[in-house]
């Protein structure tokens, strides 16, 4: 399972590599689209990995009511696992492109 988890990363990163060496795409535009989606892609992998690997332990575990790891690593997948949600938007706002594309929006009000 997170085998194939790390492969469709792999084909995303791939996939969209192609995508932008189309003409068109200025290369300092093409290097910001690509590094902004491989760190995406990479974090969203390495924190699905939590959810992988803690959905595992607890099918494959023989006491099913002593399924608790207690370890630093663990505490630091689940918070960002639960807070994904607000940092990949966040990383999305620190885009230079998307202030531009707000204040088109708002001047055009």
């Amino acid at each position: 399972m997170i085998g194939a988890v790390w492969v469709m990363s792999v084909v995303s990163i791939v996939y969209g590599a192609l995508k932008l060496c189309r003409s068109g795409i200025s290369q300092e535009v093409r290097r910001v689209i690509m590094a902004r989606h491989v760190i995406s892609i990479l974090f969203y992998t390495i924190v699905e990995l939590y959810a992988t690997v803690s959905g595992f332990y607890i099918l494959n575990a023989e006491d099913k009511t002593a399924v608790s790891i207690d370890a630093f690593w663990v505490d630091t997948m689940k918070i960002l696992w639960l807070c994904q949600g607000l940092i990949l938007p966040v990383t999305r706002l620190a885009e230079p492109f998307f202030y531009r594309i707000v204040m088109q929006k708002f001047r055009a009000i």
